[in-house]
């Protein structure tokens, strides 16, 4: 997981942080089928879900049981359809209206709800300490992706 994050990864987004409060796995970045694991190579071809562009399948079988029997019916919804505590990729930030914003592309944060303005949410770094998280930031809904919906978070203890 080190690399997913690079050089934007925040100080205190570390390897344990992302297992405990996201629970991500290749299947919700879409390298793996999210229904049998089957990886993504030249042989096979992924094609991700049109409605959540979020998760992908090897074929109509997975894709149909992952709806049915998967739970992905539940939780299936369009990448700016954001809830709170849904983790959200930031994504194509060109503005100069906070120091440094283009360098928070790829940045993981969490969503707190939606901001005064239309079409805006507001945000918190994840694995931000407590007086981090009063710093919140306010994205347009064309700034950031779903990654994690709150529905799928795991919470794993320590």
């Amino acid at each position: 997981m080190g690399t997913m994050m690079g050089s934007n990864r925040p100080k205190g987004l570390t390897d344990a942080v992302l297992r405990r409060y996201l629970g991500l796995s290749l299947h919700t970045v879409g390298a793996t089928c999210s229904c049998c694991g089957t990886s993504k190579s030249e042989e096979v071809k992924l094609r991700k879900c049109k409605k959540c562009l979020r998760k992908a399948y090897c074929g109509k079988p997975c894709q149909l049981q992952d709806w049915k029997e998967g739970g992905h019916k539940t939780v299936c919804r369009p990448p700016k359809d954001f809830k709170a505590q849904d983790i959200v990729r930031v994504v194509n930030v060109q503005r100069d209206d906070f120091a440094h914003a283009a360098r928070m592309n790829g940045q993981l944060m969490e969503v707190d709800g939606p901001a005064h303005e239309e079409k805006r949410w507001m945000v918190i770094i994840i694995g931000a300490g407590a007086e981090e998280r009063l710093q919140r930031l306010s994205f347009h809904e064309d700034e950031l992706r779903l990654a994690v919906p709150v529905e799928e978070r795991v919470d794993l203890d320590p």
